[in-house]
């Protein structure tokens, strides 16, 4: 099925922050209007990636297992697109290591400068081979343009992004709602933002927060719907994933 491709206007005004608990004053909510959509936004400074426990038959963690293990993680996100072996899909060097190679994907999250440089997404070659960590996924949008245009499947997905002007922090961005990747990216732009990765979309997809909720100690984000693929019962329960983006408290 395609969906009527709809232009979403929602001006940067309208996003209001929201602290998340005394327990937790590194990231901020903020509302946005639309129901299915949540930003949390954190400063650059606190993130780093955090390698899933391994077991007999490979991974085993998942991002509520990450902050039951550490508990000054106040946030875990699945660090992009992993092969059923555990392998990302795309560049991803840490400290200089790097365990998988270069795709044609065009997102590239830089952190540990070798330099001064600050951490972000870097396109060009030779700002990325500044950086001993790089993380290669999809870009939704590339430094203020829409990268995923004509892409008309449809789904729900986890978005890494940044915004021009606030290059301290870096946002991560869920989306239950199915829609194209053409679509998120357009509406993302039109709220401030100049460069999104997808991070994945299916059962891998998932966020948790050190914040209560009704169903137990943590908030769980997943975004599973994929049209044709994946529907939102699948998303339980959660799927172990080898990396993951992890917000610390220091």
């Amino acid at each position: 099925m395609t969906i009527p491709r709809i232009l979403f206007l929602v001006p940067a005004v309208l996003l209001i922050p929201m602290m998340l608990g005394a327990q937790n004053q590194l990231i901020k909510e903020e509302k946005t209007g639309i129901p299915d959509i949540r930003i949390f936004k954190t400063p650059i400074s606190s993130l780093r990636l955090e390698q899933s426990k391994i077991g007999d038959w490979g991974h085993t963690s998942t991002a509520t297992h990450i902050l039951d293990e550490d508990e000054k993680v106040l946030l875990a996100v699945n660090a992009g697109i992993f092969t059923e072996e555990g392998k990302h899909v795309g560049m991803f060097k840490i400290k200089g290591w790097n365990l998988s190679p270069m795709n044609d994907y065009s997102s590239f999250f830089c952190m540990d400068p070798l330099v001064g440089d600050k951490p972000g997404f870097f396109y060009d070659q030779d700002s990325i081979l500044k950086y001993h960590t790089v993380v290669q996924n999809i870009a939704l949008i590339k430094n203020g343009d829409v990268a995923l245009k004509g892409n008309d499947k449809v789904f729900g997905s986890i978005v890494m992004a940044t915004r021009e002007g606030n290059p301290g922090y870096v946002y991560f961005i869920s989306g239950s709602k199915g829609r194209s990747g053409e679509e998120f990216g357009t509406l993302l732009k039109n709220m401030g933002f100049n460069n999104a990765a997808l991070l994945e979309k299916g059962p891998e997809s998932q966020l948790a927060l050190r914040i209560k909720s009704k169903e137990g100690p943590y908030t769980v984000i997943q975004t599973c719907f994929e049209e044709g693929v994946y529907e939102e019962k699948d998303c339980n329960p959660l799927v172990s994933v080898p990396w993951f983006f992890v917000i610390e408290e220091k």
